[in-house]
């Protein structure tokens, strides 16, 4: 992996992040519209999904900022989050479960990114070294 295609994998992320938690935001607002809270697929969703919010968009913006840790920690509370919400959830929900991997992909594959952009960066290379180095 090339610095570049690093940080190609960090910019998906993140621009998934954003959209993660657009949708957050969406789903929030359209629970006070309701009254406060309402049942999707299961799930209860009210106005404390704002600190969802939060929280996606400040690992979101860690990992626009290139940090392990951030992009690391996406991946774990995402995976979390909806692992919670599909044994909650009364059914399954194919959609639901094809939108959860897609995200889960960009979010792994912005772990990787930013790991590998931190990497190259140390080492002062462009690309990886190769695995094994010629004896002279």
């Amino acid at each position: 992996m090339t610095l570049d295609q690093a940080g190609r994998k960090i910019r998906a992320a993140w621009i998934a992040g954003l959209i993660s938690a657009s949708a957050t935001l969406i789903v929030t607002l359209a629970a006070i519209s309701q009254g406060g809270t309402f049942n999707l697929q299961g799930t209860t969703i009210s106005t404390g999904n704002f600190l969802d919010v939060f929280l996606i968009l400040l690992l979101t913006f860690g990992i626009y900022m290139k940090s392990r840790v951030a992009a690391i920690g996406m991946l774990i509370y995402f995976l979390i989050s909806k692992l919670i919400m599909f044994t909650l959830a009364a059914g399954f929900n194919v959609v639901a479960a094809v939108f959860a991997i897609v995200f889960l992909y960009f979010y792994f594959e912005g772990t990787r990114g930013t790991i590998m952009y931190h990497r190259l960066r140390q080492s002062g290379n462009q690309a990886n070294p190769p695995a094994i180095q010629p004896e002279n």
